[in-house]
């Protein structure tokens, strides 16, 4: 797993290597080098990267031709005892990192998803395990040299065997990368955020290659864009709640609860007197159990609802 930016460049290096490989392949089509062509525009360091790889592969083709008195003299007398050359070792490296990055890229994705108020789990091939979240949508690629998932939207707990291989949980923003341990990741539009239940994980953005500790009993909101919002102390019951299918709201705005709600059932809530979606409300609710929820807000606000098919209006009471 990286620890500094030497290892991170090695990761890049890595990727670009897969793509080398990709590009090349018989079976690339169109849509593998449009996004390709997406990833070497993304950042300059992706560019340099796989300009790196270029210059390394082109250099093989001179050393077809290339007399090495060296390497002949070890053919004629028998094994060699200590060193080879560099540009062969380069070229055994290249070659290994070649093969390895074709099996990965060969490696199936697999796609998960939930529907309303469905809740599901599955195992990796090492037993590590992912739940899924109402409304949620992932992917999996798991080859020989990493375990990769990325959470499109939702919400999930993943429970990590550790390993050698990496273990990287991504957003469109931001990369959450394992240290043996239970966390759980939400990728909801409002709301975006890493709690860490057992262990730790280390956070990166495109401004931060070292990345970002964050260890067990804290968490930390993210922007759309990957900006790492302050730590805090998590409120467990409140985070992984929705494994026991309950939804826990502290001082929460009544619009972000009943967003919640509305991944669980197929209503939609509409707030007909300006002011009450940022009224807050605190308990501890089923997720099953929307009646339970309304019956509260009527109790607690004195609040009108009605329901009309499948939209629910809260109004004051005149």
């Amino acid at each position: 797993m990286p620890t500094n930016k030497s290892d991170k460049h090695q990761q890049l290096l890595k990727k670009a290597t897969e793509w080398f490989v990709a590009i090349r392949a018989e079976t690339c089509s169109q849509e593998i080098h449009s996004n390709f062509q997406s990833w070497l525009d993304k950042s300059e360091s992706h560019k340099q990267a796989y300009q790196e790889v270029e210059r390394v592969w082109s250099s093989m083709d001179s050393l077809k031709n290339t007399v090495i008195p060296e390497l002949n003299a070890a053919r004629n007398s028998g094994p060699v005892k200590k060193i080879i050359a560099k540009p062969i070792a380069i070229t055994l490296v290249m070659a290994v990192m070649s093969g390895f990055a074709w099996q990965d890229y060969q490696a199936p994705t697999y796609s998960f998803r939930t529907g309303l108020g469905e809740k599901k789990q599955f195992f990796l091939a090492d037993t590590s395990s992912v739940t899924l979240n109402s409304n949620t949508n992932l992917e999996i690629h798991e080859s020989w040299i990493r375990r990769q998932i990325y959470l499109l939207e939702g919400e999930a707990q993943f429970t990590v065997h550790h390993s050698w291989r990496p273990f990287i949980v991504s957003t469109d923003s931001l990369d959450i990368q394992d240290i043996g341990t239970i966390f759980n990741v939400r990728n909801r539009p409002e709301s975006k955020s890493v709690t860490v239940i057992e262990g730790e994980v280390k956070l990166y953005n495109q401004k931060n290659w070292l990345g970002t500790h964050l260890k067990k009993g804290f968490s930390r909101h993210f922007t759309a864009d990957g900006e790492l919002l302050g730590s805090e102390h998590n409120d467990e019951q409140r985070a992984i709640g929705w494994l026991k299918g309950r939804l826990v709201f502290n001082h929460t705005a009544l619009n972000q609860v009943t967003a919640e709600l509305e991944r669980y059932h197929p209503i939609h809530f509409v707030f007909k007197t300006p002011g009450l979606a940022k009224q807050t409300i605190s308990g501890n609710f089923e997720t099953s159990d929307l009646n339970s929820f309304l019956q509260a807000l009527s109790q607690i606000y004195g609040v009108h609802i009605h329901r009309n098919q499948q939209n629910i209006e809260i109004s004051a009471n005149s």
